[in-house]
């Protein structure tokens, strides 16, 4: 896909907050999108991540910590990742995606933390578009 594809689906408060993609996108798609939602307003930032580390789950809260910028007091588990993606009011902006790519095959336990993560998404994209905010992902496989 390409970022004139892309783009509309990212922005779009009535589609679906997860984007999911067959194939991982060149790194100048990427650049160019998250570029282009930079310049909208978009909080926007990428997570690569292996999906057979034994430690995907640790590092994936790791990673949203570190791209959300979460306030110290982040207690690093998933009611603490859902408390704080439906607040960030530390990170003003028009509306926040990031992008994961999971390299190469995912355990089943790493899938199971996927799963996870894509339902509190999908919970906070809804909240957010309460406000008229985007809240979304862009999973690359």
């Amino acid at each position: 896909m390409q970022t004139a594809e892309l783009l509309p689906l990212i922005e779009s408060l009535t589609h679906p907050p997860v984007i999911e993609l067959a194939d991982s996108l060149s790194p100048e798609v990427r650049d160019d999108l998250m570029n282009a939602l930079r310049h909208l307003g978009f909080h926007v930032f990428a997570i690569r991540l292996s999906g057979r580390q034994a430690n995907f789950e640790a590092l994936l809260i790791e990673e949203l910590d570190h791209g959300f910028r979460f306030p110290d007091y982040f207690g690093e588990n998933w009611n603490a990742v859902d408390e704080c993606i439906n607040d960030l009011s530390w990170l003003p902006a028009t509306g926040y995606c990031f992008f994961l790519s999971t390299l190469g095959s995912v355990s089943a336990h790493s899938a199971s933390v996927m799963k996870l993560l894509l339902t509190v998404v999908a919970d906070a994209s809804a909240q957010w578009a309460q406000n008229g905010r985007r809240f979304c992902v862009v999973v690359e496989r």
